[in-house]
Order: C-alpha cells, then sequence, then structure tokens
C-alpha cells in the first residue's frame, strides 16, 4: 500500500482562519519508509488560540521569532516540491483524525493559489482514530483504552507502541507515531485472523 501519514500542528482548529506552524508528511509504500518531509513556520497574519497553544506546546515567543521557523510561502512551496515527487498511484492519506490535518493543509494550499491536492493524493483518507474503533469492535483493545476521539498517545499504549511524552504534539514526532500505530494496528489485525 502508498500511503503518506501526514500530521499539522496549528495555532487553532478552524482551517482557514488559523495557521499551520508545522507540517509532516513520512510517505511509506510497501510498509517500507520512502520518504520525510518536516518543517516548523510562521505567516505574516497569525492569528492565535491559546487553547491550542496549550496542547501542542508551543512557545509564542518562538512563532515570532523567525529564527527558528522559515517563511510559510516557503514551506508551503517546499511542500509542493515533496509532493510532486511522490509516486501518487494509489496514494492514501493517513493520520490521526485526518480530516483535521487534510482540511489546514487544504486551507493553507489554497492561500496561495496552488490547486490539485486531490490530483496528488487518492480522495481515500485512512485515519487511525478511525480504525480503532474496528479494534475495539473485534475486542482487541477496550472502549477505554481507545475509545472514539481518543488521542493517538491512548491508542498507541493500548496497542504496546512506545510513546516518548516529551516529543508528544510535535508534527514530526507525531506523524512517526503515527506510522507506527497504523502498523501495528495492520499487524494485530493479521494475526487475529491469522
Amino acid at each position: 500500500m502508498n500511503i503518506l501519514f501526514i500530521d499539522t500542528e496549528t495555532t487553532g482548529l478552524v482551517a482557514g482562519k488559523h495557521s499551520i506552524i508545522e507540517l509532516a508528511c513520512a510517505h511509506y509504500k510497501d510498509g517500507k519508509l520512502q520518504s520525510t518531509f518536516a518543517r516548523k513556520f510562521v505567516g505574516n497574519e497569525v492569528i492565535l488560540d491559546m487553547g491550542a497553544l496549550k496542547v501542542n506546546k508551543t512557545n509564542t515567543a518562538a512563532l515570532v521569532e523567525r529564527g527558528k521557523a522559515c517563511s510559510e510561502s516557503k514551506a508551503v512551496f517546499e511542500f509542493m516540491d515533496y509532493l510532486l515527487t511522490l509516486d501518487n498511484k494509489d496514494l492514501h492519506v493517513c493520520g490521526h483524525n485526518v480530516h483535521f490535518d487534510v482540511s489546514h493543509v487544504k486551507a493553507l494550499l489554497a492561500k496561495y493559489s496552488i490547486e490539485g491536492w486531490d490530483q496528488v493524493v487518492s480522495y481515500r483518507q485512512l485515519d487511525t482514530c478511525d480504525r480503532a474503533r474496528m479494534l475495539i469492535e473485534a475486542g482487541i483493545i477496550t472502549q477505554e483504552m481507545g475509545g472514539r476521539g481518543a488521542g493517538l498517545k491512548t491508542i498507541a499504549a493500548a496497542l504496546g507502541v512506545t510513546v516518548d511524552d516529551s516529543k508528544l504534539h510535535g508534527a514530526e514526532y507525531d506523524v512517526e507515531l503515527c506510522a507506527q500505530v497504523y502498523f501495528k494496528m495492520i499487524e494485530v489485525l493479521r494475526n487475529r485472523r491469522g
């Protein structure tokens, strides 16, 4: 399977209003890592939601200090160039609550008049949060360990995937963790059948 794992960290919950400040991807083909992409960036007009910044542990001073982040426009065009290098035949996008990340990415691309996301990736998205529900229904993990809306950390722990709390809620780490969780889910389901 051809999968692009994706994660964003944002300044809030509303795509198009709140900005992406971290974007990371990991491209896997047939279970093997092919390439990665990660950028921290800030735009000129940043609207901050304090609740979101608390979750992703963003230091607002670091947002303003551009020395720690590239410009949003540079990051967007680097991301577009990265997408164009991928083998996009049946390229599925996967993430934890992936609709959130994809909606922010689409809004960011639209801001720069970049079209064609749907031509680069498959319309079929894979969501580790949704897949956790399948594991609950199969009796593999309990509702408390991975119920609807459970965080990536909770589901990872339920599957026995090690989590480094100090790196959690950083896009680059979360995309790696999501890939581990996804492949562990596949392994668990295969073992259950066999």
